[in-house]
């Protein structure tokens, strides 16, 4: 009897404990307090998708403290700025959520094991599109890639926009007639081969990286307007090099798109950054953690 009311003093004492860890302010950030659970939670949805870390290791904790302080501080802003985000988007927004799930009670079940209920996930859908408003408002609205900029960019980075090593070359398959390709190619050229035999011969133009080992191998051992008899999966081929190591230049109009939108993303990051960092300076943060 009194082992057993040993065990259950025990066992709320250590109800007690986690309860008190649980609850433990880990950091406050203006007027909003951080609870270890706020972190635990945080940590494991944006950390722990990514098998090399592990949400009990401090370092990761600390990484997603500080990731944590700054969504608040930016939602912060956004609730001072009295963002109104109307109810058909928070409600299409749970639609969706809903839908993803193969059942509503999936759904319910998911929404308990994380200690939610539908009312609070309407308030984080909510919180979540006054974060994006926000942003929009003080990052996105203010970027701009000029032209100028992309035609700076692609002439002092022109490398980036050269096509890989490529081949041109011919092949033929039917055994029986390789040998006569082959003797024709050498008495007459390939000009010549390529009339006579043009129902036989494929011609292939392909960069190094869409190319078997084997295929590489290959050419690499011929030069250009070289021809051999190989085999090739236990097949023989007739291989004729055309041209090798071709690399041509994407033209600034194909490559427009990609250089904005690598600047833009460039821009969004500077100027993301720069804004936390006024946000942080204007705030009150006090950390408790470890």
């Amino acid at each position: 009897m009194k082992k057993a009311i040993l065990v259950l003093i025990l066992s709320f004492l250590s109800l007690y404990l986690y309860t008190e860890e649980v609850n433990r302010i880990v950091a406050r950030v203006n007027d909003q307090i951080v609870t270890y659970k706020d972190l635990n939670d945080y940590c494991e949805l944006f950390f722990n998708r990514l098998e090399e870390n592990n949400c009990q290791q401090e370092e990761v904790k600390k990484n997603a403290l500080e990731r944590l302080i700054e969504d608040r501080l930016i939602l912060d802003r956004a609730k001072k700025e009295e963002i109104k985000v109307a109810p058909a988007l928070i409600e299409n927004k749970l639609r969706e959520i809903i839908n993803a799930y193969s059942s509503f009670e999936e759904f319910e079940k998911s929404l308990i094991e994380r200690g939610l209920n539908i009312t609070i996930l309407k308030e984080r859908i909510k919180e979540q599109f006054m974060v994006q408003a926000v942003i929009d408002k003080y990052v996105r609205s203010r970027i701009k890639v000029f032209p100028w900029e992309i035609t700076n960019y692609y002439q002092n980075h022109s490398q980036e926009f050269y096509s890989s090593a490529k081949f041109i070359f011919w092949i033929a398959s039917k055994e029986e007639i390789l040998d006569e390709i082959y003797k024709l190619t050498k008495e007459e050229g390939f000009e010549k081969t390529k009339k006579e035999f043009k129902e036989n011969l494929l011609r292939i133009e392909q960069e190094t990286k869409d190319l078997r080992k084997e295929i590489i191998e290959i050419l690499g051992k011929l030069k250009e307007n070289e021809f051999t008899i190989v085999e090739i999966e236990g097949k023989k081929h007739f291989v004729y090099l055309e041209k090798k190591n071709i690399f041509s230049l994407l033209p600034l109009e194909k490559a427009k798109e990609r250089i904005y939108n690598y600047l833009w993303e460039e821009k969004f990051k500077k100027r993301f950054k720069s804004w936390l960092k006024m946000l942080k300076k204007e705030a009150i943060i006090e950390i408790y953690f470890p």
